[in-house]
């Protein structure tokens, strides 16, 4: 029971919005897909997109080198807040 206002807090602030933006952009004033045609239309969409994953692909890479090193050997990992800092300490 408690958790109902949890979940629809969630609803109004996460789910409405996303579904609030689909509609509009899918129903103008009827259904189309003529916004999602343009990103294949216009290439600069793409390229935007592309980096867009390759930053995520080497920040995942990064994460996930980080984290595998620190299990294997034990050790506690210590990220300085945006500064990109790591330290690797002993138990």
């Amino acid at each position: 029971m408690l958790s109902v206002p949890g979940l629809l807090f969630l609803l109004i602030v996460f789910v409405g919005p996303i579904a609030l933006l689909l509609s509009r952009s899918l129903f103008n004033p009827s259904l189309t897909l003529e916004h999602y045609e343009r990103i294949y239309d216009v290439p600069q969409y793409l390229e935007v997109f592309w980096i867009s994953f390759e930053i995520a692909a080497v920040s995942e890479g990064i994460k996930s080198n980080i984290g595998t090193t620190a299990l294997k050997t034990g050790q506690r990992v210590n990220v300085a807040g945006g500064a990109g800092i790591v330290e690797l300490h002993p138990r």
